[in-house]
């Protein structure tokens, strides 16, 4: 009576996202070392080579936080 596919929505499996989470935090990491390597391409002060990579990692960020309240 009760098969556990119909029955609705239940809790996720922690251990189902840690490949995600991995995969986010080396995504992370690429992208900021692109952007120090852009970052020498640019700079001309250090406060430049610093405002890009702030901006390399505020984009995804406030990509992620509207995508977040979009959903609800």
């Amino acid at each position: 009576m009760g098969d556990a596919s119909r029955d609705g929505p239940h809790e996720p499996d922690p251990s189902a996202f840690a490949a995600v989470r991995a995969r986010l935090a080396a995504d992370r990491a690429d992208t900021l070392a692109r952007a120090a390597a852009l970052s020498r391409d640019y700079e001309r002060l250090p406060q430049h080579g610093e405002a890009h990579i702030n901006w390399t990692l505020i984009t995804p960020m406030s990509r992620r936080l509207t995508r977040s309240l979009a959903k609800g």
